[in-house]
């Protein structure tokens, strides 16, 4: 049933006043979720880009990390980080998502402006990190894993 609601939220959460900014690519590399997103985006790609993770999600068996690979800027209004939130909470709590990281370099406009907020998204207990490259974060997500006996 959370399934339902969640994607219904995704769906028609509020309508849709503008047309999407920014974009993204995801998919999935063994238990890692990875996402490319280009910004500066808004809460009409959050939507987009939650719909294709949890249908990514939905499809693994067992636990998972997601990683978001960040480019251009992280620039976005309030309601898009609040449903980035809500998303994340929702695959904690129902989709096995067990750590989520962020790459974001030194060219990405507002990278540190990001980590702070990005650190608000979780529980204590949940981990997560924030990295200046892909690989770090596949390391870490290895780890993090093969903590899980994956």
């Amino acid at each position: 049933m959370w399934h339902h609601v969640f994607i219904g939220h995704l769906v028609s959460g509020m309508a849709q006043k503008y047309s999407q900014h920014g974009s993204f690519a995801t998919r999935v590399e063994g238990r890692l979720i990875i996402s490319d997103v280009n910004g500066p985006w808004n809460v009409e790609l959050v939507r987009s880009w939650g719909r294709e993770a949890h249908a990514l999600a939905v499809g693994l068996s067992g636990p998972h990390v997601g990683i978001a690979v960040l480019h251009g800027s992280v620039m976005c209004p309030p309601d898009a980080f609040a449903l980035m939130r809500e998303m994340i909470a929702y695959a904690i709590a129902h989709l096995d998502l067990i750590g989520n990281c962020v790459a974001a370099d030194a060219t990405v406009e507002g990278a540190s402006l990001l980590e702070p907020l990005y650190a608000n998204f979780y529980d204590p207990g949940t981990p997560h990190r924030f990295f200046s490259d892909l690989d770090e974060c596949k390391s870490w997500a290895a780890q993090l894993l093969a903590a899980k006996g994956y």
